[in-house]
């Protein structure tokens, strides 16, 4: 062996020794390198946000139409204001999105400040309007005299031109639709006056809703939250169930141009019917508690459409059924102050004790009551008619109005 060879030996160990510690030294920094992705995969996969099911998508996409832009000014202006023993009562107006006047009620008890806050309960009435203003105005007073603050808003019967707006029975679901969901919105913006006024606890909000309002108080209950107890008086839901069997006049005329229209065009309209529906609200009203009281020989609410509506609400839910039509007997009135009560002034004991039961009963499971009178008797027949103050002619003639109506 030369001595040039034997000179390049070393060097050639000495070379191959160096590649193979870069060989290793790469290898581990690629195994680190897997090691730390898979790290990073790990936590990330532990804090990334997981996707909303379909179920919740199309919750907030239903729920979405009934938003309404609440940085448009109110405009609220009083028009009347009388006072009493039992409180105030504050006629009001405020303006709607669309430009136009919807009127609203507040009943207010004698003492509250701001200092002294009080529970607030908003009262939706049925679809006469003049007729139902006579019984909310009873059941707010009644509330004021135990209490509490009633809003009673009205829907807006003008667009903003000042021109009456067509009832929505009158033509087809797409108006329906369109100003069941604009009623909601007026029902929303009041409540936003309401809970604004320093003698209101906004903490403490329940809402009554009778008929039609219980209709639109399932709804707007499920979609705002400020709302913390409901009371549906001959309420129900599936709208297809109601318009095809109850016996209100204007609802038959609506099913009869309805049965002539293509099968398409009905499952069409049905489809666009569904986007008012309380069935497909109430069970988002979830943990806060549902009163229903319905009667068993309603014609106007099908006992369908108030199982429906029932059915489809979660726990804690309560139904009562009345041996009696769409107008109740003043029986209920007990009934639901103690609700009312027991939800929004869990502190006080209610006026009425009652066991606490999760379901649907009937009458004779509620405690027993003298012989029932119906509210459909005149002011000063009415055992509300105690807290009822000076009532105007107009409330004379709409008092007997519902009395010849039964």
């Amino acid at each position: 062996m030369s001595t040039h060879a034997r000179d390049a030996a070393p060097m050639r160990v000495l070379y191959c020794l160096m590649c193979g510690l870069m060989l290793a030294s790469s290898g581990c920094a690629r195994a680190q390198t897997v090691q730390t992705a898979a790290k990073k995969k790990v936590v990330m996969s532990k804090t990334a946000t997981p996707r909303p099911s379909a179920a919740a998508v199309a919750w907030l996409k239903l729920k979405s139409l009934y938003d309404y832009d609440r940085k448009t000014p109110l405009g609220a202006q009083t028009i009347d204001l009388q006072s009493d023993a039992i409180g105030s009562t504050r006629r009001m107006t405020i303006r709607g999105e669309r430009g136009e006047t919807i009127p609203l009620i507040v009943v207010m008890p004698r003492g509250a400040s701001a200092q002294k806050k009080v529970p607030g309960v908003v009262l939706l009435h049925g679809k006469d309007d003049d007729l139902n203003e006579v019984l909310m105005l009873f059941m707010a007073r009644s509330l004021a005299a135990n209490g509490y603050a009633s809003l009673i808003p009205e829907v807006a019967k003008n667009d903003a031109q000042g021109k009456p707006k067509a009832d929505p029975l009158s033509a087809d679901a797409a108006l329906l639709r369109r100003s069941f969901i604009a009623s909601i919105h007026d029902v929303r913006r009041t409540l936003d006056l309401f809970t604004a006024q320093p003698e209101i606890d906004a903490t403490r909000i329940g809402l009554i809703g009778l008929s039609l309002g219980s209709i639109r108080g399932a709804v707007t209950t499920s979609v705002d939250t400020r709302i913390k107890t409901a009371v549906f008086l001959v309420g129900g839901a599936d709208w297809p169930t109601i318009l095809s069997q109850s016996e209100d006049p204007d609802t038959r005329a609506y099913h009869a141009r309805y049965v002539r229209k293509s099968a398409s065009e009905r499952q069409r309209q049905d489809q666009i019917l569904a986007d008012v529906d309380p069935r497909n609200f109430v069970a988002h009203i979830a943990s806060r508690p549902i009163l229903m009281i319905n009667g068993t020989k309603d014609v106007l609410i099908p006992k369908a459409s108030a199982q429906a509506l029932f059915s489809a609400a979660r726990e804690p839910k309560k139904q009562i059924w009345l041996p009696y039509g769409h107008f109740l007997s003043t029986e209920v009135r007990p009934l639901i102050q103690s609700w009312i009560d027991e939800h929004l002034k869990p502190a006080r004991a209610p006026m009425q004790a009652e066991k606490k039961t999760s379901g649907s009963i009937s009458a004779s499971q509620t405690q027993a009551a003298p012989a029932p009178q119906s509210v459909s008797t005149s002011p000063q027949q009415a055992p509300l008619s105690a807290v009822a103050g000076t009532t105007s002619k107009m409330r004379v003639e709409s008092a007997a109005r519902l009395q010849s109506a039964t």
